[in-house]
């Protein structure tokens, strides 16, 4: 069995999600508080739709929102708090607290969770589905019913003509009464009286065929009103089931609002939802990921960053260039992976960071102030931002609003990890990476073992192996020397 891998960033631990070790030293019984992050399948948007930097509920994730809140109600499960929970298009942030030992594994209850919300959202695709074949029936009924419509306005007009042609028979009888004498002329009467008469026989049929119509219309409408209302009651039946305040079919079935509605239910179904074993789907991924509490002031910022969810995202989203990942990125003769503002690579006032670990607090804050001056006319950092000081004047530079560049080593996940396409940069950097003032880069593995890199950290620090962690953080800084062109650092 693979072991757990936990890699922090920032307050954050996460866990692969194909591992199923977690914490170690936890059981998952113990009182305590922790967030969890739960995924679509396939990072599928279906919960709900962002609208500038909040979120619209969809009605599937209507459902998982009252799921969420019935947690606590669970076998066992009264010791659950629910202390906060953000939904996501693509995946939910809870946050809870235990405060007793649970009868069994935190993972249980979360299973059984899944369950019912992956039963919601199998109700609502079929509810879907019978809107469409609804809609799909309606139609050939009513090309049914406009065929008949036209057959009978076809034989209306065949007998209008025919009633056309035999008026003007009698009106050409009647020319020919008025060249005679005045029983012509009352013939003449007599074949008005006719036409007339004949006049009126057609209105009748008229208003005949008027009412017929009125009466197919009316029984047409009937006919619609019921089957909207049925439908109603099957989507009223559908949200009680899944818990939602709004289902597919509340608008009518067969509108144009609930079938587009039932459409895009139906578009986010894939074959990796169902499941294999009940032949259900599947709305939730196998696993989780969890974050455990274990620092002060810690809790608040877990809220601050559920509350925040939106926000970063509509950041992330309008500023999709500035969060892609590019790997094979040169950077001088370093080939790397980078994330952030690339034009901070060429900025032609470039200068590495670095701070000698035996530095005293007086001396980092005379370099601050140097570092501050310096940025304020147009200088770059780069920095490994390793030691004490290099991470004080780092911070301070950030803080300003100055651009900086970070040299990280393993700082993105694996390219064929499920995390690479979603990977942000955590807390404050994601901040200044949205503002454009950020360049992560990552050096690739084989530059830290180039001969001339291996030859100046050697002339640093003495012959020491290069599994160490010492000769990979002086290589670092040796390869942002080499970045900037510059083999006398400020040190």
């Amino acid at each position: 069995m693979a072991k757990a891998h936990l890699t922090p960033e920032g307050w954050r631990c996460e866990k692969l999600r194909e591992h199923l070790y977690r914490a170690r030293w936890m059981d998952y019984q113990s009182p305590s508080i922790q967030m969890l992050t739960l995924v679509t399948v396939d990072r599928k948007p279906l919960l709900d739709v962002l609208q500038g930097d909040t979120v619209a509920l969809t009605a599937l994730g209507m459902a998982v929102a009252a799921e969420i809140e019935r947690i606590p109600t669970y076998l066992g499960a009264a010791s659950i708090e629910i202390l906060d929970y953000v939904i996501m298009p693509d995946h939910v942030h809870i946050l809870l607290h235990i405060h007793d030992r649970l009868p069994r594994h935190l993972g249980q209850y979360i299973r059984w969770f899944k369950v019912q919300c992956s039963d919601a959202f199998t109700a609502m695709v079929e509810a879907a589905r019978e809107v469409i074949a609804r809609g799909d029936s309606r139609e050939g009924n009513n090309a049914s019913a406009s065929n008949t419509t036209n057959t009978t306005n076809a034989t209306n007009a065949s007998t209008a003509a025919s009633t056309s042609a035999t008026n003007a028979g009698n009106a050409t009888n009647a020319t020919a009464s008025n060249t005679t004498n005045a029983s012509n002329t009352t013939n003449a009467t007599a074949g008005n009286a006719t036409n007339a008469t004949a006049g009126n026989a057609t209105n009748a049929s008229n208003t005949t065929n008027a009412t017929a119509g009125n009466a197919t219309n009316a029984t047409a409408s009937t006919a619609t009103s019921t089957t909207s209302a049925t439908t109603a009651g099957n989507a009223t039946a559908t949200a009680t089931h899944a818990g939602a305040g709004a289902t597919i079919g509340t608008q009518g079935a067969g509108s144009d609002v609930s079938r587009e509605a039932a459409r895009r239910v139906l578009a986010g179904v894939s074959a990796s939802m169902v499941s294999p074993k009940s032949k259900n789907l599947l709305l939730f991924a196998h696993e989780y990921h969890d974050s455990l509490l274990y620092g002060r002031g810690q809790l608040a910022r877990m809220k601050s960053y559920i509350k925040d969810n939106p926000r970063r995202l509509a950041l992330k989203r309008a500023n999709r260039e500035l969060f892609r990942i590019r790997q094979d990125y040169t950077i001088g003769d370093f080939s790397c992976t980078v994330l952030g503002n690339i034009f901070l690579a060429g900025h032609p006032q470039r200068q590495v960071l670095q701070c000698s670990r035996r530095l005293t607090p007086e001396q980092i804050e005379a370099r601050r102030q140097e570092c501050l001056m310096q940025a304020a006319n147009g200088t770059v950092f780069i920095t490994a931002a390793i030691s004490q000081g290099e991470k004080v004047i780092a911070r301070s530079l950030r803080e300003h609003g100055f651009p900086l560049i970070i040299l990280l080593e393993q700082g993105f996940p694996n390219p064929e990890s499920s995390h690479y396409r979603y990977f942000k940069p955590q807390g404050v950097y994601f901040e200044a990476c949205a503002a454009g003032r950020l360049l992560l880069v990552e050096p690739h593995a084989e530059a830290l073992e180039r001969p001339e890199i291996a030859l100046r950290v050697t002339a640093k620090t003495g012959n020491i192996p290069h599994t160490t962690g010492r000769y990979r953080f002086v290589a670092m800084n040796v390869i942002a020397e080499e970045m900037c062109g510059d083999s006398t650092p400020m040190n």
